[in-house]
């Protein structure tokens, strides 16, 4: 099984680094279902606001937003 955190540090075609600059919110050392629930409610009380739901997420991960 794989594990550890994804870093934007590649930039090959799809690594980290050109995941973020298409947009991508990476979820550090998060597992993917603690990773999919600040992303699942975060817009429910954010909207559309893609910096607010980021800045959730990295408290939740408690990473620098």
């Amino acid at each position: 099984m794989y594990s550890g955190a994804v870093e934007p540090v590649y930039g090959d075609k799809g690594g980290g680094r050109d995941l973020v600059s298409e947009g991508a919110i990476l979820g550090g050392a998060l597992s993917s279902p603690k990773a999919r629930l600040p992303l699942i409610i975060a817009p429910l009380e954010h909207g559309n606001d893609r910096k607010a739901i980021k800045r959730v997420f990295s408290e939740v991960r408690g990473a620098p937003p």
